[in-house]
């Protein structure tokens, strides 16, 4: 799984000091909780320094964990 390379320090800080920013090493991604109702919201590009994040792997994930029964 990868890891993540922060762009920033600010993104660096959001992620393991103020869990503001979530990541998921499953799909190389980064997010916000919503406090509406919970779900995340993936980005693009960081919202401190603007640099594009990786792309995310989530589609390569589901078809490469999809079963036939």
């Amino acid at each position: 799984m990868p890891t993540p390379d922060f762009c920033c320090e600010r993104m660096e800080l959001n992620v393991r000091e103020f869990r503001s920013v979530q990541y998921d090493a499953r799909f190389d991604e980064y997010a916000i909780a919503l406090p509406e109702d919970g779900s995340l919201m993936c980005f693009d590009f960081c919202p401190w320094c603007g640099k594009k994040l990786p792309e995310s792997r989530r589609a390569e994930w589901f078809e490469a964990n999809i079963t036939e029964d």
